[in-house]
């Protein structure tokens, strides 16, 4: 079984998250699908120039 953490977030953190969520979906759901765009737009970043090009 998976442990779990508690993460204390101000309430202006939380109302923000649930922008990116349907409604009911755990927090932890939002938070890996954002963690997984962040992932990604890193790696395009290191990939590609000023100009759009893959390096």
């Amino acid at each position: 079984m998976e442990t779990k953490t508690t993460i204390v977030l101000p309430n202006k953190v939380k109302e923000r998250m649930k922008e990116f969520g349907a409604k009911g979906e755990p927090y932890s759901d939002i938070l890996l699908r954002l963690l997984k765009s962040a992932e990604e737009r890193q790696l395009q970043d290191l990939l590609m120039d000023e100009e759009d090009t893959i390096l």
